[in-house]
């Protein structure tokens, strides 16, 4: 049989490396597989052309061109003619995303699964100019899908309250992520790492894998990060930052960077750019911050827990889900910056002074993730 997973999510984050994990499920499963995606040539994109994957290229993503989005459904027309799958995975980076998409599904009776990695921020209201009632035009793709996923409870409520579903439709399935993040990690690699940020091997590092983009809550880092220079513990931590803005609506690296030098912290705070080494970055780490303002159920995450890192992150979308009783919650950004910053700040100073604390709760991390969070565990309740 013959699966086609069809995104036009910008090919970055979290919903790449979802569909990267689905589609190697599937090949594993026994299934004939087929990619339609924004172009792209990296890591992920080779390793599924070696595993056989075919690729379809979108000329557009949700981001770039959100008409074609919404209108354009003669591509997606012609791409399932052509491929003749025998099932379609969207994987829906936003509500509106694949729009188009889906409606040529339901013409050429196709049958369809849903699965929608962020709700937030999505505008009740939302129209386009030309009198198309897209609430219910969605409503009606959700209700004609075979299944509707959400990635966690928080965004599936959501979804309820945007759509008026009856209580039984759509289900949760968190992600998951592969073995290699839940390796120990290796001493040599930490102390290689550790020497080419220049940064000494029993310092604490704080380590974020995000875009480099607002809505990722870098600002709140920067703001936290002008309470600790005067802090005792300031020569003692190091922020190491990996990702760039690249692509993205919300980039702020260039803003990040010219505070960081106007701040003169260039030494204590590192930009790696892009990495495809996460699992060995998270390895040389010891604590993982993500004030996010908007999440779905971030991967990264769920990579730091894997590895045996405590997180601190800001309690929204489906953070607090996800960390459960581990870690620590930040307040919500978008309801009061101003605690998230001194709440960020305190925890750190308390826990760079106890590295005790960061072993006993990186282990609690690590086991929770270990039961809620393997890429095993995902694929087969998608099989």
């Amino acid at each position: 049989q013959h699966i086609l997973l069809y995104t036009d999510n910008p090919p970055e984050g979290g919903v790449q490396q979802y569909n990267h994990s689905i589609l190697c499920g599937l090949v594993s499963a026994g299934y004939r597989v087929t990619s339609v995606q924004a172009k792209q040539f990296n890591l992920l994109v080779r390793q599924q052309k070696e595993l056989g994957i075919e690729q379809f290229w979108l000329k557009f993503n949700l981001t770039t061109d959100l008409a074609r989005v919404l209108k354009d459904i003669q591509e997606p027309k012609h791409i399932f003619s052509t491929s003749q799958p025998d099932l379609v995975i969207f994987s829906d980076g936003w509500p509106l995303a694949n729009f188009a998409a889906k409606q040529a599904a339901i013409d050429l009776g196709i049958p369809y699964i849903t699965v929608l990695g962020v709700v937030e921020p999505f505008p009740r209201d939302f129209a386009f100019g030309d009198g198309v009632p897209y609430i219910d035009v969605m409503s009606y793709h959700y209700t004609q899908a075979k299944a509707v996923i959400a990635v966690s409870q928080n965004n599936l409520n959501i979804l309820h309250n945007i759509f008026q579903f009856p209580a039984e439709t759509g289900r949760v399935i968190h992600y998951g992520r592969p073995p290699q993040y839940f390796e120990t990690p290796v001493l040599s690699v930490r102390q290689k790492l550790r020497q080419e940020w220049r940064i000494p091997s029993d310092a604490v590092v704080c380590f974020t894998a995000a875009r480099l983009s607002k809505i990722k809550g870098y600002e709140y880092q920067i703001e936290a990060i002008k309470l600790l220079k005067t802090s005792p513990i300031w020569d003692k931590i190091y922020f190491v930052w990996a990702g760039t803005g690249e692509g993205d609506y919300y980039n702020c690296e260039s803003e990040l960077k010219a505070s960081v030098e106007e701040l003169g912290v260039t030494e204590h705070v590192k930009f790696l750019g892009r990495r495809w080494d996460i699992p060995d970055l998270l390895g040389a780490s010891d604590i993982f911050i993500l004030p996010s303002q908007v999440e779905g159920m971030p991967l990264s995450i769920m990579e730091a827990m894997a590895k045996g890192l405590i997180v601190i992150a800001s309690a929204v979308s489906g953070i607090p889900e996800e960390l459960g009783n581990t870690g620590k919650l930040l307040p919500d950004p978008n309801v009061d910056p101003k605690a998230t910053v001194t709440e960020l700040a305190d925890t750190l100073q308390a826990w760079v002074s106890n590295k005790e604390t960061l072993l006993e709760m990186g282990r609690t991390s690590q086991e929770r993730a270990k039961k809620m969070f393997t890429e095993e565990r995902m694929v087969k309740e998608y099989l």
